[in-house]
């Protein structure tokens, strides 16, 4: 069983990878991570209880691993699309430019 604890810093760090707010995954994915640690330190060695916990945090972090990564891929796409597009408009007039075409 999953303590609360860890589902709140869990449901944090859905919401803000969801959110693409890069640096604030990278926090909690940490605090998860320390959280997790602390958890099961008191545990026994060869406790299933220590592999369920490290098989959950191990899946909440490649989910969080897989949005970034396709977020990242988003956001990619659009710059070079915006980079694409750019070369196809019309650039603004100077004022000297547009004295000589009157």
């Amino acid at each position: 069983m999953i303590p609360e604890s860890l589902r709140r810093i869990e449901a944090a760090l859905r919401r803000e990878a969801a959110s693409h707010c890069y640096a604030e995954v990278e926090r909690l994915s940490v605090s998860l991570c320390l959280a997790a640690a602390e958890q099961t330190r008191p545990m026994p060695a060869g406790d299933l209880r220590i592999l369920e916990m490290a098989a959950w945090v191990d899946g909440v972090l490649e989910w969080a691993r897989v949005i970034l990564v396709a977020a990242r891929a988003s956001q990619a796409a659009e710059f070079r699309q915006a980079c694409f597009v750019k070369g196809y408009l019309r650039q603004p007039q100077t004022a000297a430019q547009m004295s000589r075409d009157m």
